[in-house]
Formats: structure tokens, sequence, C-alpha cells
């Protein structure tokens, strides 16, 4: 089974990458939007798949 630690590591990296590419500081083009969304799916599979670990309203609003 998957860490969690290493579902946020890869979720925080995606997201930091896609915001730097989206400055035109990391990559220049439209790859950010591809990171952002690859970081997302990551960041909800990680919610999904440690679900009930945290308190209720904090899961649902970070699924929202």
């Amino acid at each position: 089974m998957i860490s969690a630690t290493i579902l946020w590591a890869l979720s925080l990296v995606g997201f930091v990458a896609a915001a730097l590419a989206f400055s035109g500081l990391l990559i220049p083009g439209a790859i950010w939007s591809q990171l952002a969304v690859v970081s997302a799916v990551i960041s909800t599979l990680g919610i999904i798949a440690f679900f009930g670990t945290w308190p209720m309203f904090n899961t649902l609003a970070a699924l929202g």
C-alpha cells in the first residue's frame, strides 16, 4: 500500500511545478495545465485512499 506521505509529496511537487510553469520560470508553454490536473488527481486519490483519517469537515472541504 502506498504511503500518504508519498502521495502528498507528489501532489505538492506537482502543484509547485505547475505554478512555476504557469509563471514561465520552470518550463515555458502550456504544460502547466497538465501538471495541475495530474497533481489534482494524485491529491484526490490520496484523500480517497485515506478517507476518515482526518475530521470529516476537513476531508469534505478538501474534496470540494
